[in-house]
Parts: structure tokens; sequence; C-alpha cells
């Protein structure tokens, strides 16, 4: 499964996964994607090519026409500094995180923490590799979809990739004379350092769900089966130039490598014949003795002996239960990463026992910012988010949209949902406000109208929604008239009538049992009768992995993705060889893309659904700004001509800053706090 819904549990539950969820490996399609020349004009991951076919959605041509620089929904706000002045360098920034189930990662440095190539469920560790230790071929500015934060940028690489006419081939060349930091201060980053680091990353060992984003390089499938000895898609001709070959174009393969796991891994000088490098025998991570290439490095790195074998070698200083300590990493050289400003000197980062105790220390002036890098949502309580913002002399109060979008996911093979004016008609009949009211409020949650993320989208669609109203509250009145138009309202009154429209079955979960009782209501003012399932979290992700069972609804499902891209949105959930199928590897309950014979098995009386997988893949070999456009128009498209899901709330990430915080930046790739980019004053 994705890190997408994994960390949706978390949020939703509270706490760890009980019983994870298996998740497919991306099959190749069988073919090439084609590949024309009026669709791909490939320049690199810079590329201003159209956005392909045309999507036909009401609204496609102001996506492929609406400029990067579209400002996005960013309800957070940066702190400003004097007029004409930068933000401070230097000093301590002092970080508290509460101690919720979050931070036990950080409490307890299980041996997998902060390991870029094993820790996947952590999202403390997402942020400390992009903002601090580990640089990639290509990475993002720590900053919103607003502020660019979606764009790829050159950062070990120097420039954005060269791509093949046929999507193919990915050519980089690295910066020369980059080092590690200590102990390695005299060890150049060179391209095989990334060879080194993705085969033990897409090693067979190695389960992680992430693998299955890598799997389009030649090569990594049999390599992570176990029946190939390296991955014959990557390449280090020389030191300075890396190769990569797909198995079918993948347009946002530049984003897949600005996850901290396709960073560069060192190879120990006291062992140059090991395979893994400085990572050789610790095979349950190396975190604790972590090379950094970044701005900062783990304090006391510089005294690591890399001749002593992993098992024996003593943790750092500034990695120790409870606490992270960065300092700056002398290797570093600012002029090659205008990516990371790198404000403070000195990071360090402690667990307290809550959120009372860390809002306790911002008051007494012992720490400058509260990380809430755990699992609730609101990530801060409202009255205590309300209590900050309402006072600005005790510091400063942050509200970020998040990469999460939470939906009610329909089935358009059920009666009467079989109906594109009924499914609209469900879309404004739903009062979004009132089920974010019920999840936590504006803390946690703000209304939605679209499918993917405005950061996914580089924020193309950051003011598109087409069902809204204002106060986000639905209209009764455009509800009932479009369900008029409906072969389910026979008499014309705005109600759904017939056996067909009532006792729909609906699936939810118990903390999310009163958003679906008022998605019943909410629908039974249109003449539709919800019959709600609250059930189990292991269950709930099952039923929307048997499609024979029927279920008319999914209420409250929340999916963001693994990197940057709309790419494991749209093709993951609308394109119908991935999407379409049995459980465990079939989580899309909508039916989009299911062909008559599989509508048959299931039992289905519907012999036709919407399918848009040409539309997909036209949009899957394209580079840059392209594909954003292009799945934007695709995004309008399913809203307005296909209506599969209804987008109701993204999640919101709140935060608390002390009066001495300086600047601060919300990083859209590790939906965390851009560390690089908090600033304290003297």
């Amino acid at each position: 499964m994705t890190r997408a819904v994994e960390r949706l549990q978390r949020i939703d539950e509270g706490a760890e996964m009980s019983a994870p969820i298996e998740r497919r490996a991306r099959p190749t399609r069988g073919r090439r994607l084609a590949v024309v020349a009026a669709a791909l004009v490939v320049a690199g991951c810079g590329s201003s090519s159209p956005s392909g076919p045309a999507q036909q959605g009401a609204a496609a041509t102001q996506a492929a026409a609406t400029p990067q620089s579209m400002a996005s929904s960013q309800s957070g706000a940066t702190v400003a500094s004097p007029e004409g002045s930068s933000p401070p360098r230097g000093g301590t920034l002092r970080i508290v995180v509460p101690g919720d189930d979050g931070s036990a990662a950080l409490r307890d440095m299980p041996p997998d923490f902060l390991d870029p190539d094993l820790d996947v469920s952590t999202p403390m560790s997402y942020e400390l590799w992009r903002c601090c230790l580990v640089r990639t071929l290509l990475s993002h500015n720590g900053r919103s979809a607003a502020e660019g934060g979606a764009r790829l940028h050159p950062d070990l690489a120097a420039a954005l990739p060269d791509v093949s006419p046929d999507g193919l081939t990915w050519t980089f060349h690295l910066k020369p004379g980059l080092h590690y930091g200590p102990p390695l201060q005299a060890v150049e980053i060179t391209a095989g350092d990334f060879v080194r680091g993705l085969h033990r990353f897409l090693a067979p060992a190695n389960g992680s769900w992430l693998l299955f984003d890598y799997l389009v390089i030649q090569g990594a499938a049999e390599y992570n089966a176990g029946t190939a000895a390296t991955i014959s898609g990557i390449e280090a001709p020389d030191d300075h130039t890396l190769v990569f070959r797909l198995e079918e174009p993948a347009g946002d393969f530049g984003a897949r490598l600005a996850t901290g796991a396709t960073g560069p891994l060192p190879p120990n000088p006291a062992r140059p014949d090991a395979t893994t490098g400085i990572a050789a025998g610790a095979d349950t991570g190396y975190g604790r003795f972590l090379v950094s290439s970044g701005p900062y490095m783990l304090e006391g790195s510089e005294s690591l002996d890399f001749s002593v074998p992993a098992a024996e070698r003593t943790p750092v200083a500034g990695f120790a239960p409870g606490r992270i300590v960065l300092v700056r990493n002398p290797s570093w050289d600012p002029g090659s990463d205008p990516l990371r400003p790198a404000y403070a000197d000195r990071i360090e980062i402690s667990v307290v026992d809550s959120v009372d105790a860390a809002v306790a220390a911002l008051d007494a002036g012992m720490a400058d910012y509260l990380w809430p890098s755990g699992t609730q949502s609101p990530t801060v309580p409202a009255a205590t988010f309300d209590a900050f913002r309402s006072d600005p002399t005790r510091g400063q109060a942050f509200l970020d949209p998040t990469g999460f979008v939470r939906y009610i996911m329909l089935n358009v093979a059920v009666p009467p949902v079989d109906d594109l004016h009924v499914r609209r008609a469900i879309n404004w009949a739903i009062d979004k406000q009132a089920l974010v009211d019920l999840s936590g409020g504006s803390a946690a949650q703000g209304v939605f109208g679209h499918l993917a993320a405005d950061i996914l989208e580089d924020g193309l669609l950051a003011d598109y929604d087409p069902y809204a109203m204002p106060g986000g509250h639905g209209d009764l009145q455009k509800a009932r008239a479009e369900m008029g138009l409906s072969r389910y309202d026979t008499d014309g009154d705005g109600l759904c009538e017939g056996q067909a429209c009532t006792g729909l079955r609906a699936t939810t979960r118990g903390e999310l049992a009163p958003v679906a009782r008022q998605v019943a209501a909410d629908l039974g003012r249109i003449g539709i009768g919800l019959d709600v399932e609250i059930l189990e979290q292991e269950e709930f992700f099952a039923t929307a992995g048997r499609p024979a069972d029927g279920v008319a609804a999914v209420v409250g499902m929340a999916i963001s993705a693994d990197y940057i891209s709309a790419t494991s949105i749209m093709a993951d959930w609308f394109d119908s060889p991935l999407a379409i199928g049995e459980s465990p590897d079939f989580y899309n309950l909508t039916m989009v893309g299911a062909t008559p014979e599989q509508l048959q098995k299931w039992g289905y009386a519907v012999t036709e659904v919407p399918n848009v997988d040409a539309r997909v893949e036209a949009c899957l070999p394209l580079v840059g700004a392209a594909q954003f456009q292009c799945w934007a128009g695709l995004d309008q498209y399913l809203m307005e001509n296909v209506v599969a899901w209804v987008p109701y709330a993204d999640l919101r990430y709140a935060s608390l800053g002390s009066p001495r915080l300086a600047s601060y930046s919300f990083d859209a790739l590790a939906n965390e706090p851009a560390l690089d980019r908090l600033a304290v004053r003297p």
C-alpha cells in the first residue's frame, strides 16, 4: 500500500497501524505508452510543452493556460522579517515534540529510524532528510504550492535531466567537487553512490511499499524479486554521470528521485569492497550513523569510526532517545545549494510529555517551535491553537494545507449512483463545512473541492471547485435541479424515487461515524437513503477491495501521494489496469474503468461505466509543467463529467511558534515544517 494510506490510518486512528494492508507492485502495462510528438516535447523537467490531448472538461482550457505562479489556497503564514531584511542567520533553534504516538520513533530510536532506505513510516524522518541530512539529484524548495513548492530543481545534479524523446532514458550530470560531511569529508559524492543506494533500497530484503514507485526502472522488478544480481537500468558511465533507463515513460520520474530513499550512499573507506558502503552490516538500519550530504549533520558525526563493525559502532551524540541534535556540516557548500537557506546554526529537537508541556516550554521561552509530528488531527488541539492565534504576544500560530484530501467515494455501477446527474446532485447536496466541523473544525481541515491536493498540481486548480457555495454548505436547490435531470426522478420534484433510491450500503469507520450520518442526512434531502455501516479499520479497507459487495459509497477515505505528483492519484485510482482488480490489490470502489465482463462477474446489472484510461495514459509521459497541466485538466474532467468522488476537505497542519521565531515555511514534500527555513532572533 502507499505511504499515503498508512499515514492516513495513523492520522485517523491516533496510533500506528495494527494490521498493515498489502500493496501490490505496479505491473508493467504490457505495452509502451504511445508517445506522440505533439503530446510529448521533452527538454528536461522544466518542459513547458502542451498538456497533451484535450481533457474536454469545462475548465480544461483554463488549466492548460493558467500560469504556474497562480496562488494556492495556502492558509498558513510566513513570518515576516523587518522590511528590506532577510531572516537572521545563526543561533540555536529549539524544537519540542509532544510525546504522543507520533514521537515514538524519536523516543525509542528503533534501528530503522532515520535510515533513508528503511524508515518509511516516520513523518519526522522525511523532513530531516529533505531539510538537513540527505541531498538528492533533484529536490523541492521546502515551500507551499503557492510558493513554487511543487516544482523540481537541481540539487546534487548540475541541471535538470536530459530526457530522451521516447521518455525512457534520463541522464543526470552531477555537480563536481561536493563532499560528504565528517568523518567522510575527503570523500566526493559521485554517481556510483546513487547506484549503491538504490541497490540497497530496492533489495529483496526490503519490504517497503515505496518500492512500487521505482519498479519502472529497467531490471528493478527482477532485482527486487531476487532473479537478477543488479539493476540493469541504472548506470554510472563516469563519476559525474548517472543514467536511468525506464520500462515505460514516466514523466514524474524526477519527482520520485526527490525522496530521501534515492539519495547517495557513501562508500566505506575502511571496506571499499562493501557493496552497501557505510550501511554494510546494518541491515536493520544505519540512521544512528548516517553521514550527511546536506547543510546539517548529527552532532558528533566526526567521531564515527567505520572501521568498526556496524553492530559495535556507538551512535553519535546527536542521536539519543528522545533527542536529535543537528549542527552545521562543514562540508556543505551553500553556493551549491540554493534550495536550503539553513538559517539556524544548531537545531535541537526534544520530546516532551504532552502538548501542554510543549506549550509551556514556548511560553517560558525555553522552546522556539512546537513540532506536532504526531498522529492526531488536529495536530494541535483546536482550543490551544485558537488561544495562540488570538494572543500574538504568546507567539505565532500556523495553519497549512497538507497533501491529504478526504473523500466520499461513489460506486458508479450501483443504481441510482450509476446516473451522472445523481452523482452531480450528491456533490451539490453535501454540506462540506458541516463535515469539517464534525472532524475537528478549521484547525484540522478545510473545505476542498477537487480531486488532487493543490501541491500535486502546482496550484493550478487552487481556485477551482465546480460545486462551490458560500460557506461550503452545499446547495439543495441545485442538487434537486440536477436530480430532476436524472432518470430516477420521474415526476420532476428533485427527489430520487423508487426502490433503487433506498437502502444504499455505505461504509465508514468508527471515528467518522458522525460524518457518515451527516452525509446520510444530506442525501436524504434529495431522496437517497443510505444504510451506514460502521466498520473496524481492517474490514473498512477490505470492503473497498471486494467489488462484489456492491457498496454504494465509502465515506471518509483520505488519499495523498508518495511524492509531489498527481500520478498516484490519477493512475492508481482511475487507470483500470491499476485500479480495477481483486482484494488485496484493489482499493477503488468507484468501478471507473471496469469492463462489462468484470461488472457481470461481480453481479452488477450495469453493463457500462465511465473509462478514462486514455486520458490518464496521455498524461503519464509528460514532464514538468506539461504534466501538471494535464493532471489539472483531467481533475476537472473527472469532477464534471465522471463525478465518482465527492472531495470535501483537505487535512490541515496546525503548529505553534514562539515570539523568537523569525521565519517559517511549510515543506509540501514532507508535509512537515521546513526546518532549514525556521530562523530565530538573537
